[in-house]
């Protein structure tokens, strides 16, 4: 268990409930009645926040400073940053580093470019730190490993969520990782998007509408909405796209995806990729 209790079991009738009476020995310090109702909520949230909560989120539950930090004397809570605490020891999982940082980030903070790509099962290099957008004029300490941007428009439509975590959707990820990537994750970034929903080649062309003018990259995503609005096939893979990408500097034209090779009308093989005009695949 994450926090010390002791439990009372009654009977009333066929019903059985328990009563939770957390009881802190040390210190004198003792949680009872409401204050123990809000401790089992406070925890609850914990447990749905992978173990974090907040210096905000324990105000809003009434739960005394001075437990607070009672437990962290004890090792009950450690502190992961100002104002942000953990249930328990331990290093933190990546998950918990996502979400801390969103935490920590405050109203409006989401993951957003690399970051917020994995969770959207995006095709991307992984960033050594975490990627965070907090509104615009927003100070924020974080924790080291954690790299912010300061956004002045972020809107509701480009917002979601995936479990506990707020991030960035998939369009307005998009536009922000045409400023990070190189050429060919992002365009392995797009083709991911792609293969999941062909709807994100409209998202992705109105979040360019609304966060492109004057961003970096925002130039050689728009080539690649235009080049698939042209009818271009997606390839099958992050492997496929990167390819793809390869094959730019070389002057040549785009491949044709999987190409089939026929000898008197018979299919005899198909090729990953192939240019006809050259006989090369």
């Amino acid at each position: 268990l994450w926090f010390s209790q002791t439990v009372s079991t009654h009977t009333a009738g066929p019903c059985r409930t328990r009563r939770l009476r957390s009881q802190q020995v040390e210190g004198g310090l003792g949680v009872g009645g409401v204050e123990a109702e809000n401790e089992v909520r406070l925890f609850r949230l914990a447990g749905r926040q992978l173990g974090l909560l907040s210096a905000d989120q324990r105000e809003q539950f009434g739960y005394p400073r001075g437990l607070m930090r009672h437990r962290l004397a004890t090792g009950e809570w450690t502190r992961v940053c100002r104002g942000l605490y953990k249930v328990g020891a331990g290093l933190l999982s990546a998950d918990q580093r996502d979400l801390a940082a969103v935490l920590a980030g405050g109203a409006g903070a989401v993951l957003s470019h690399q970051s917020a790509a994995r969770r959207l099962g995006l095709d991307c290099a992984v960033a050594p730190r975490v990627q965070l957008t907090v509104p615009w004029g927003r100070s924020v300490r974080l924790l080291r490993s954690v790299r912010t941007w300061r956004s002045r428009e972020l809107e509701p439509a480009d917002v979601t969520s995936r479990g506990p975590f707020r991030l960035t959707a998939v369009g307005r990820t998009l536009v922000d990782l045409a400023g990070v990537l190189e050429p060919r994750w992002l365009r392995a970034a797009l083709d991911s998007a792609l293969r999941q929903s062909a709807r994100n080649l409209d998202l992705t062309a109105r979040a360019l509408e609304v966060y492109g003018p004057g961003r970096p990259g925002a130039g050689q995503l728009r080539a690649l909405v235009a080049e698939y609005r042209a009818g271009a096939e997606v390839p099958d893979s992050a492997l496929e796209s990167l390819f793809v990408e390869l094959t730019t500097p070389l002057g040549l034209a785009r491949p044709e995806p999987h190409f089939k090779v026929r000898s008197g009308g018979q299919l005899i093989a198909e090729v990953d990729f192939a240019w006809p005009e050259l006989r090369l695949g």
